[in-house]
C-alpha cells in the first residue's frame, strides 16, 4: 500500500513498507512473477480486487462484470440481495446457552410453517427494529432496570 493508504488505514509508520520495489506499471515484482505466465485478463482485476484501502477496491458487482469472469457472468443467475436488518441478526449480541439457542432456531423454523409467527416476525420486526431478544435474554429488561433505579433512589 501506498503511504496516504497506510494514513488511511491508521498506520502511524508510513515508512513501514519503504524496502517493497514496485515495478512501473504499480505491481510489485514478487507478484508479477507469480502471475507472468497467467492469462492477461488475470492481473487486472486481481490488482483491483487485491487493492489495500477498501474504500479504492472494485466492487463486488463490478468484479463480476469484469471481462476476466465473462464466461462465468450470468446475470439472470446473480440474484442481488437488499440489506439484512439488525434485527434479524439480533441473536448475535447475547452468549445463549444450547437450550437457547434450539428454542430460536425453533421459532425460525415456524416462520416456513405457520402464518401466525410470520405475522407476528413482521409485528415485531416494525416495532423494534434493532431486534428484541433484550426482552427476552437481557440481564436487565427495561422495566426491570427501571425498578432497580427508583428503589435505588428510595433508599437514599
Amino acid at each position: 500500500p501506498d503511504k496516504e493508504t497506510i494514513k488511511f488505514c491508521g498506520g502511524s509508520d508510513v515508512n513501514l513498507i519503504g524496502d517493497v520495489k514496485m515495478a512501473d506499471n504499480g505491481e510489485t515484482k514478487k507478484f508479477y512473477k507469480k502471475f507472468e505466465k497467467s492469462r492477461m485478463l488475470l492481473k487486472p482485476c486481481l490488482n483491483k480486487m487485491l487493492v489495500f484501502n477498501p474504500a479504492e477496491r472494485i466492487s463486488v458487482d463490478d468484479a463480476i462484470a469484469h471481462e476476466f469472469f465473462e464466461d462465468l457472468h450470468f446475470e439472470e443467475d446473480e440474484p442481488i440481495t437488499s440489506y439484512v436488518s439488525a434485527f434479524d441478526f439480533d441473536f448475535e449480541k447475547y452468549d445463549l446457552t444450547i437450550e437457547q439457542t434450539k428454542e430460536e432456531i425453533y421459532e425460525e423454523i415456524m416462520l416456513y410453517h405457520s402464518t401466525k409467527a410470520q405475522k407476528r416476525y413482521l409485528e415485531n420486526r416494525q416495532k423494534y427494529p434493532h431486534g428484541m431478544l433484550y426482552l427476552k435474554y437481557a440481564q436487565d429488561k427495561p422495566n426491570d432496570a427501571k425498578e432497580k433505579i427508583k428503589e435505588a433512589l428510595k433508599s437514599e
